[in-house]
């Protein structure tokens, strides 16, 4: 509904609306104000009082330590709080819980009297409330209506009694209703006013805002109509130039979607080559397992050979003893043979004994040659043996070393490879990203050409 006001006549319209708001935040918050006025004053009224009792339990006191009678004490209490008064004259009373006036500053009068029948112009009996308040809460607060002075007529009150139950007395004092609302209206009345020149303020500069925002408006209205008619002939150049990066863009996209799909398949390749570079990887740790095993048993093997060849040396030099013994044995048997030819007839038999120990000592010379040479042989291929044992263990270290090197050399091709692939997947997504920003560039340029 307000589309159809001035930009200047809604700015006006605006600035009332926020003093508008402003007083009726103020009148809402009446009644909140009013309470807690109402509420400071009760409280400021109790703890007159409460200062009041005190002065009397001063006093109550003085006699109870015999430096006054009770009737001292209580005709100097009763003029001390006479003479107690505050504001614009506000004062204490005093009256007992039969409804009879002890003492009142301002009806002296009234001192001594029986009040229980006195009624307020609404026919509240006001002492005798006093009275029955304090008999039964001990304290409380009556309202009434009291004179006033400087006023003709009686107005609200609201006053608090409590009793000092030593001597039956009811003590108390009020407040006039009429004074917190006119403090309350004082300060609405300042709020008003603040909120009237807060108003009148927010009224100038809203018209002043107004015409400094609504002229440049009107020249800026004028100047969009030239842009616009200047932007509806260059709107075909647009449409023309969007059309082609369209075009440009849509072949790039191909582009670089077959590039991707390229990069895609040499990924896969790249992993897979991993894999293979890896399971080699694997099977040449296990090779070098078992060139390992192989070396140790080929120390073993040559170990035992020249323990073997040590053993055959020790054999050659028993034979060597066997044959020694074997001559000797020839030599006595010759000896022997001799011998029992020079007894004749009586050697006869010891003589085929000595040929037969001749006979046998040359079959064990024969037999430990024999062996002797046997040995040699065995000796000979047991060192060739060693040395071929030693020349394979070298081999088999140096295989070793080659397999631990190639080891690594796949190692390091396997982590390449993972390294390519990752790297060749991060350029796939890179290419990924940019072929979406061209599919956008060229769906913004089509939409371009079609507004255009």
């Amino acid at each position: 509904m307000l589309n159809r006001f001035p930009l200047s006549t809604r700015i006006v319209l605006l600035g009332l609306t926020i003093v508008g708001t402003m007083f009726s935040i103020a009148f809402w918050m009446y009644p909140t104000l009013n309470g807690a006025f109402m509420d400071a004053k009760k409280s400021k009224t109790r703890d007159l009082v409460d200062s009041a009792l005190n002065l009397v339990e001063h006093y109550a006191e003085e006699a109870k330590a015999g430096r006054l009678t009770e009737v001292e004490a209580q005709e100097m209490a009763a003029s001390s709080l006479g003479h107690m008064q505050y504001g614009e004259g506000n004062y204490f009373w005093i009256n007992d819980l039969d409804a009879r006036m002890v003492m009142h500053p301002l009806k002296p009068e009234l001192n001594g009297k029986d009040l229980s029948g006195f009624e307020d112009p609404k026919g509240k009996r006001i002492f005798s409330e006093f009275a029955r308040i304090c008999r039964e809460e001990n304290a409380g607060f009556v309202d009434y209506m009291w004179e006033k002075p400087g006023k003709n007529n009686p107005v609200p009150k609201l006053s608090y009694v409590e009793q000092y139950e030593p001597w039956g007395w009811v003590i108390g004092t009020g407040i006039y209703v009429d004074d917190v609302r006119a403090d309350l209206f004082r300060i609405f009345g300042v709020v008003g006013l603040l909120c009237l020149g807060i108003g009148a303020v927010a009224f100038v500069i809203s018209f002043l805002m107004a015409r400094s925002i609504a002229n440049p408006i009107d020249s800026t209205i004028r100047d969009l109509e030239t842009i616009a008619t200047e932007m509806s002939s260059a709107s075909g150049q647009v449409s023309a130039t969007s059309g082609s990066l369209a075009q440009g863009a849509t072949q790039q996209a191909a582009s670089i979607q077959e590039t991707t799909a390229w990069l895609e398949e040499m990924a896969v390749q790249i992993d897979q080559n991993a894999d293979a570079a890896q399971n080699a990887d694997g099977l040449m740790k296990e090779t070098l397992g078992v060139v390992g095993t192989a070396n140790g048993s080929m120390l073993e093997l040559q170990k035992s050979m020249v323990h073997m060849e040590k053993t055959s040396e020790e054999i050659q030099k028993i034979i060597k003893a066997i044959d020694d013994i074997a001559f000797q044995t020839n030599l006595l048997a010759l000896n022997a043979a001799v011998e029992a030819a020079r007894a004749g007839d009586a050697g006869a038999g010891f003589a085929v004994v000595a040929d037969e120990v001749r006979k046998l000592a040359m079959r064990s010379t024969e037999a430990a040659q024999d062996t002797s040479n046997l040995i040699e042989e065995t000796v000979s291929q047991i060192r060739s043996g060693v040395r071929l044992a030693e020349r394979s263990r070298s081999d088999f270290e140096n295989a070793s070393t080659s397999a631990s090197h190639v080891g690594t050399l796949i190692g390091q091709i396997t982590d390449a490879s993972r390294d390519q692939a990752h790297g060749v997947k991060r350029v796939t997504s890179a290419l990924s990203g940019i072929d979406h920003v061209v599919q956008q560039n060229a769906a913004g340029a089509e939409e371009s050409a079609s507004a255009a």
